[in-house]
This record gives C-alpha cells, structure tokens and sequence, in this order.
C-alpha cells in the first residue's frame, strides 16, 4: 500500500461526458485520486467550504461564467490552490493566457489519453506543493536574516566581455543593512560597489569578493574604519554564491574596546605588582636604617653634636616608610571592607603617593579644617578616588597651575552627623558642556588614543554611588573643573586617630623630634641583667635580620639566624640551648611566618615556643595559639612590647 496521500479533485465541467471521461481517467491511476464535480461557478465556494481540495480542473465554458473571467474569478475564490484549466479548439489562445496569469497548466479536450490527465494533475500539485515548502523556507530564512544582529547583504559579480569579475551589485540586504548603508535597497540595488561601499577602499572589497568567487573559499577579516567620530571596527564574513557573495558584517567595536581595556589593565596590574614590590623591598631597607638609626642613638649621649643629624635622617627615613607604605596599601588587592574612615588621613596618604608623580608646575593646597570627620567606606577605595581625580586635574593642566583639595562638614537634615563634603579642584583647561555630560560614562576620554582608558572617572563615579554619596561636576572651557562629593558623615569612634598634624608620617611611626621612649625594663641599668633567652629570627632580608637581631640583643637575647623554614629548622633542632622565641617575616622563600613557627614548635616538639609573625597587612595576622602579630616597620619598643606581652 502507497503511503502517498490521496490528491483531491474538484471539477467544474458542465458537459457529463467530459466528466465522466475525466473521472475514468482518474479512477485507475496511483497514487489514487478523490474527484467531486460541480458544474457552476457559483458552486465552487459552498463545495470547496464543505470538501477541501489540492487543484482544481476548469471548463472555461461554464453557464455562469466564460473564458478568462471563469479562470479570474476562481482564483478570486480560492487564492493559492493550483488550477489546471481545461478548453476546447477553439479557445486555446485563451486556455494559454491563463496560464501566463497564474494557472499550473492546461489541457485540450479531447487531445489528451488516460495517462495524461493524472501526470498533469501530479506534477501541478507536486510543483505547488515545492513552491509552498520554498515560500515557506524562505520566510524562514528572511526572519533569521532580520533578526540577526550582523548586517546581511548578497551581491552579483558583474563581468566585462571577457568574463573577468570588475565589480559587484547589490541584490539583496536586510533592514540592518539598510541602517548601516543608509539607503533602502531600491536606492542601492544595480549600483557597482564603488559607489557605496561603506568599508573605505572599495578596490580592496571587489578583490576580496572576486577571490571568494573564484576559490569557492569563505573569508572572514576585521575592518577598522576612521572617521570623525573616531574608529570603528567591523568584522566581515564573506561566503560564496553561485556568481556572488553574501556578505555578514558586524560592529565589533565595543569588543575591541574592551579588549584594550583588558590589554591595558592587564598591564597595570603588572605594573602595580612591579611597584608593591620595589616598595616592598625598599621599605624593608628604609626599616633597617631605621633600626640602625635608633641603635646609633641610644649609644651617644644626649649633648653629641651626631644626634641632630641622625635625627634629620630619622625624619627622612620615615617618610620614605610613609611613602611606601602607601604604595603597598593603594596596590594591594583585597575585597572591599567598609570601616570608619578619616578622611583627612585619606586625603594626606593619597596626596604623599601624589607629590612625587606631579609637575613641579603644579602646587598642590590642601584644607581640612575638621580633621576627625568620619564616613564608613573602605579607605583603598576612597584613596582611589582622590587618586584618580589628582590625575585628572594633573593631565588638565600641561602648562601649571593648582590643584586643591579641601574637605569640609555641611549640614542635612537627613543625615544626623552631617554631610562630608570634599572637593577637588584644579585650575586647568576645563570642560565643554557636551563633555562634561558625559565623563561619567565607561569608556568615554578626550585623551589621545593609548594614553586614557576612559574608565576612572566611571568607576569613581561608581565608587561614590556604591558608599551612599553623589558626585558633581561643575566646568568650563579655559576656566578649570570643580568636583564635589557628598559622603554621609558619621560619628567620630570612641578612640580616633590622631590628626596628621601631631603624627611623624601617614604609617603611625614616631615623631623623630618627640623624645625618644623610655628604654625597656630588661636593659635599664637600674636592674639586673636577667638569665639571656634564646631566639630564633627568620627573615630573607639580611639588613632586616641585622636589625632586629640588634634589638633583641639589647634585650637579652641570644639570636639565631636564618633565611627561609628549612635552615630555621636545623638550627632549632640542632641548637644545644632551648628556644624561647621565634620571630619570622610572613612572607618567606619555603612557606609563610606562621607555617615556619608551627613547624619548628612540631620538630622541637615543644608547642609552649612563643612566636611573633612580622605582618606587612592585615591578612598576614597569625592565628596560632601563643603567636603575636608585629606590623611592620616597628621600633624597639614596640617589639619590647610584643615579647612582655608573650612572656609575662
């Protein structure tokens, strides 16, 4: 049994010969055949309602109806449906302009056997069926093509006499298309492709496209285009056609952007990397001068003509530490910790990071005349901020002028403890209106190409928002720029930090001009030297062991050193005396400070050592039991501190 369906048959003859010759004609041929006969014009609407159809035979002789009319109005009544018409002798020509009209075929009474009735019926349906898939696939292909995001055009190779290729025409494109030519197809269509192509040299679009033709190989190229409005990027996949391409093009100039701007923060995060370790090791130089200085000054007495000289090194010393100190905080990278913060204090670490990397053109005044006003924020970012606005001012004024900051309280009623009001401004070349309305936007700089990202003040924008404040700008042309930003203030914490004024650096060391603290109680004269105690330093800085080996032999010690875990342990395990202490850098070649304290307490098997980890951050704090943590840089007296606190 065919598994083919039956096609179904409405025949509108008004002659029962013909009918019945048609339907013998039909009756035997396979696939089978289903035939329902009306013999009006006015029939066929109530027969097709009651009994769908696949084609239709008609007599152009009809009662109701004669000739081309009879075929007009059927197709009138049923739009779509194939139509094989059937006439005599006599009316051929007008059976024939039928066809030209629309109809699938035609057929002469009386001229045609029993197997060409059913071959005609089949082939008119099995061609209006393809002609249907076909519509329907390329409806199909018209909505993916509308609704791709890439710009979708198909063009002809137009040859010259000799066939070779010398342009191209446009024959088919998308509404994307449209947008990105500019013109509707009907403007473009049979124009040579130098007329409007859209991508500069259209000499090299005609090569590419002619290539493509002849090798039957796709090509797939990034296309940068300069104009006005800067640079834009596409990327252009061309497939070949049967003497023609399509052509898909997309904007990739965001991508692009945004690859730059990785490339670029990829770099300055290696070079962040690069100065937190310069600063790191030179800050671990400026702590041993500074150990060294201190040594010097306890030997001389207090009327020698050495110690106003060490004291201006000691001056200059912590600054440096202050200095570097800073560096390592702004570089370091950790999840924001919102806190109390002093603004002051961030406005003085961010503005000693900034004096070495400003002109000596630009003077730089700062006013703070509350200094204990308070906002919770994370300090890194808040100093990122300050930071960022500098450079802008910085790069705003080429030729000089002054950069200031000021911080202030100002009343709301919204906020119990008012507002912190800080403001940056400069003196440069300021802003148009059209610019300023969009320097908060990612990605937007007036900089020269590779010397702005054109995302701080975005992301000081978004910093400022993400702490509950806002940020304004106010600018002209020639006459500077004024930013201004509002952070709730909060109360002052029960113990605030001392303003920088009465402070020796932005790292809390000591003023060099205070009086120097009073020596510890195990190396005062005034008491007997105690039983010495055996340390163990572990630290790969030589100048930093030299240092604090120092310190703790003023207090008593006995000092064993090493370099990294694994000479540590030897020598703890090999030493003919107990240890008592066991000092270690946190950050060591073979492991970290507290690993190296842990490991040396299992191999000695005696867990009762006391450890101190000298940290560099917050992170770095230990958290074994009977271990202390020792920020670094410290003085003597703040490791005397930390080992009367260990050893009571």
């Amino acid at each position: 049994m065919s598994s083919e369906p039956l096609i179904r048959v409405l025949l509108v003859e008004d002659n029962p010969g013909d009918a019945r010759l048609i339907a013998e004609s039909l009756r035997d041929a396979h696939p089978a055949f289903t035939l329902r006969t009306v013999d009006r014009l006015s029939e066929i609407r109530p027969a097709l309602a009651a009994h769908p159809c696949d084609i239709l035979l008609l007599d152009l002789g009809l009662p109701d109806a004669q000739g081309l009319d009879s075929f007009r109005a059927v197709q009138s009544l049923a739009p779509g449906l194939p139509i094989i018409v059937l006439s005599g002798l006599s009316d051929q020509d007008i059976a024939i302009r039928a066809v030209r009209e629309g109809a699938q075929d035609y057929l002469v009474k009386g001229r045609f056997d029993g197997d060409t009735l059913p071959r005609v019926v089949r082939f008119a349906v099995e061609r209006r069926r393809a002609d249907e898939a076909l519509r329907r696939s390329e409806a199909r292909f018209r909505a993916a093509i509308e609704a791709s995001p890439d710009a979708f055009a198909v063009l002809e190779a137009v040859r010259d006499a000799s066939g070779r290729i010398w342009s191209f025409t446009l024959t088919d494109m998308n509404t994307r298309a449209e947008q990105l030519l500019g013109a509707p197809l009907s403007q473009l269509a049979g124009k040579p492709l130098d007329q409007w192509c859209p991508f500069g040299n259209s000499h090299d679009s005609i090569a590419t496209f002619s290539r493509v033709v002849e090798t039957r190989e796709s090509i797939e190229q990034e296309i940068a285009t300069e104009s006005a409005a800067g640079t834009t990027f596409t990327l252009r996949r061309v497939y070949p056609l049967a003497d023609g391409v399509a052509v898909f093009v997309r904007d990739i100039t965001a991508r692009k952007r945004l690859e730059d701007q990785l490339r670029q923060t990829q770099k300055m995060e290696a070079l962040g990397q690069l100065a937190a370790g310069i600063a790191h090791d030179f800050r671990n130089l400026i702590a041993a001068m500074q150990g060294h200085i201190a040594n010097a000054r306890a030997l001389l007495t207090p009327d020698h003509p050495a110690l106003q000289h060490l004291e201006h090194l000691q001056s200059a010393a912590t600054q440096a530490s202050g200095i570097a100190g800073s560096l390592l905080r702004y570089s370091a990278r950790t999840t924001a910790e919102k806190k109390p913060v002093r603004l002051a204090a961030v406005i003085d670490q961010a503005v000693g990071i900034l004096r070495a990397s400003l002109p000596a053109s630009i003077s730089v005044h700062t006013s703070t005349p509350d200094p204990f006003i308070f906002v919770h924020a994370d300090p890194s970012q808040l100093q990122q901020v300050v930071m960022n606005l500098a450079l802008n001012a910085r790069d705003a004024m080429p030729r000089g002028g002054t950069l200031s900051i000021s911080l202030d309280r100002i009343p709301s009623s919204s906020c119990p403890d008012g507002l912190a009001q800080l403001v940056v401004k400069d003196t440069g070349v300021g802003m148009a209106e059209d610019t300023r309305t969009k320097i908060f936007e990612p990605y937007f700089t007036t900089k020269p190409r590779g010397q702005g990202t054109g995302l701080g003040l975005s992301i000081t924008h978004g910093i400022i928002t993400e702490h509950g404040g806002s940020i304004a700008v106010d600018s002209k042309s020639g006459q500077g720029s004024t930013f201004t930003i509002l952070l709730p203030a909060i109360p002052a914490p029960a113990r605030p930090e001392a303003p920088r004024h009465a402070q020796a650096s932005v790292n809390g060391a000591a003023n060099p001009a205070a009086p120097s603290p009073s020596r510890h109680p195990s190396s005062s004269p005034s008491q007997p030297s105690p039983s010495p105690r055996t340390a163990l330093l572990i630290d790969p800085n030589p100048f930093i062991r030299e240092v604090v080996a120092s310190m703790l032999a003023s207090m008593h010690f006995v000092v064993l050193q090493a370099a990294d875990i694994a000479t540590a342990t030897r020598l703890a395990t090999s030493a003919d005396r107990r240890l008592d202490l066991i000092i270690a850098a946190s950050h060591l070649p073979d492991g970290s400070g507290e690993d190296s304290i842990l490991q040396i307490r299992r191999s000695t098997e005696n867990h009762s050592i006391r450890g101190i980890v000298i940290t560099t951050s917050p992170v770095d704090a230990p958290r074994a039991e009977n271990t202390g943590a020792l920020p670094h840089p410290f003085r003597r007296a703040d490791l005397a501190r930390e080992v009367d606190r260990l050893h009571p």
